[in-house]
């Protein structure tokens, strides 16, 4: 157990993970959560998942989850809650100029 915790910290401090991608398995919550989304629940499918995922992104502080919806519609909302949860409304300048950027910003001021 100490060897994969230590093999786990030396990838982190070499860079070898990547900040800017999701964590394939994502934080114990992620995984509660996307669990909770299977066949047979109240809350099952895409659109659970996709729940999951804007959660994920705001406690993670990370926009790859948002780049990660199935329902790309959603990104916009995704990106202005982390830039909510960052407290930097320039977030959303990484989204296309217009009304995803647009509606990013309303979501970061409100």
């Amino acid at each position: 157990m100490r060897f994969l915790l230590l093999i786990s910290l030396a990838l982190l401090i070499c860079g070898c993970t990547s900040p800017g991608q999701p964590a394939a398995s994502g934080s114990a919550n992620y995984q509660r959560c996307a669990n909770q989304c299977g066949g047979g629940n109240a809350g099952n499918g895409t659109f659970c998942l996709d729940g999951c995922r804007v959660q994920e992104a705001e406690d993670a502080k990370n926009t790859a989850w948002c780049d990660a919806l199935d329902n790309k519609a959603n990104r916009p909302s995704c990106y202005g809650i982390v830039a909510k949860a960052v407290g930097d409304r320039t977030v959303c300048d990484r989204l296309p100029e217009g009304t995803e950027r647009n509606y990013c910003v309303s979501i970061f001021g409100s």
